[in-house]
Order: C-alpha cells, then sequence, then structure tokens
C-alpha cells in the first residue's frame, strides 16, 4: 500500500545493499520483538534480484515491528483496497517528498504472523513471504516513477508484485520452477487453514 510522506524515522542499524546500481539501506528498528531468523538478510537477497532500475530512487527499507509504533501510528489509516489501521498492515511507500528520496517501510512481525514457523526456517518460504510484501510496495514505486497508469494504485502495484515475483523466482530459484506452483498452491492451502483455525478460536 502507499502512504503520504512522512519524516524517515530514527532506526539503530543499517547494511546497505551492494551490486546495483542505486544502493537501497535496509534498516532494522524493533521495539517488543524479536526475529527468529536475519530479516536483512531476505530483503537483501530479494532487492538484489530484481533489475536495479525498478528500485532507482528507493533510499531506504525500514524493518520494525507493529508493536513499537506509537499509539498515534497505530491507529493512522492508510491506503489499501480497503482502508484498515497502520499497525495492522504489513509494508507502506513513502514517495520522494521535498528532496528527501522515496523508501519502504515493512511491518516485520505482521508480515510473518501467519507463515507456520517451520517453513520460515527454509529460505525459500521467507523470501516467498517478504517478496509478497515488498514487491508490492516496489510496484507502488515503479507506478509512481517509471510507468503511470490510470488504474487503481493498489491493482497496479499487485500486477507489479506478480511481475517482479516471478522474475525473482526464476532467477533465483530456477531449478525448482517445476515443484513452484505445486508449492504456492500448498502454502495457500496451509496458510488458509491457519487462518479460519485461528479465527474459530479466536471467536470462542
Amino acid at each position: 500500500m502507499s502512504a503520504r510522506p512522512v519524516v524517515t524515522p530514527i532506526v539503530a542499524e543499517r547494511v546497505i545493499v551492494s551490486g546495483t546500481k542505486c544502493s537501497v539501506e535496509v534498516r532494522e528498528f524493533y521495539h517488543d520483538f524479536k526475529p527468529t531468523f536475519d530479516v536483512t538478510e531476505t530483503v537483501n537477497r530479494l532487492l538484489t534480484g530484481i533489475p536495479p532500475e525498478y528500485i532507482s530512487g528507493i533510499k531506504t527499507v525500514v524493518l520494525r515491528d507493529a508493536t513499537g509504533l506509537s499509539h498515534q501510528q497505530r491507529r493512522k489509516k492508510v491506503r489499501s483496497k480497503k482502508k484498515h489501521q497502520h499497525g495492522e498492515s504489513l509494508g507502506s511507500y513513502f514517495p520522494a517528498w521535498k528532496g528527501e528520496f522515496a523508501w519502504i517501510q515493512l511491518l516485520v512481525d505482521n508480515v510473518i504472523e501467519n507463515w507456520p514457523a517451520v517453513f520460515l526456517k527454509i529460505s525459500f518460504f521467507r523470501d516467498l513471504a517478504f517478496a509478497n510484501v515488498l514487491f508490492h510496495e516496489i510496484g507502488h514505486h515503479i507506478h509512481k516513477t517509471r510507468v503511470r497508469e490510470f488504474a487503481n494504485d493498489e491493482n497496479v502495484a499487485e500486477r507489479w508484485r506478480r511481475k517482479l515475483t516471478a522474475y525473482y523466482m526464476r532467477h533465483t530459484y530456477w531449478y525448482l520452477m517445476p515443484l513452484f506452483w505445486l508449492t504456492h498452491y500448498t502454502v495457500m492451502f496451509f496458510r488458509g487453514t491457519y487462518d479460519f483455525l485461528r479465527k474459530v478460536k479466536k471467536d470462542h
């Protein structure tokens, strides 16, 4: 989803992505959350696995947790297919504004919330989990800066997510492509079942 420009948050540490024409800083800042794997490594891999022109103009990808957002930040409405609160989102795109570069924020705890921990032990599934969000936000950037379309922002971003994910998977996991679609639908089935059981448990 895209969001209105705000001041870039102060963050704790950064890793600069190399090997691209446009360096992107990946920064982590967690409050009450500690990921069980190296999220920066995953995001670096995704950024360096797509054509560099698509991330030209993006300065930073900020990784943080939803619990670290202030009450005002959590309550703020963000745009998507359905309006919802920022604290419930997975990621946001902040376009360039008054001389500041564009940047992306990912709420890591929200991104991995519905993924079984056993799946996230495997890099393929970690890549898939974050590609679904990161490439969607990059889709907003492409729509804003490179390929203007007179269509719904979210629909355009979703199309670019699918294109970038397909490109990344073909070039990174080419040896797994015969099994890719079978795996994809299997994961979607387990995620749907997991979400349904959580909802039933919550309702009772």
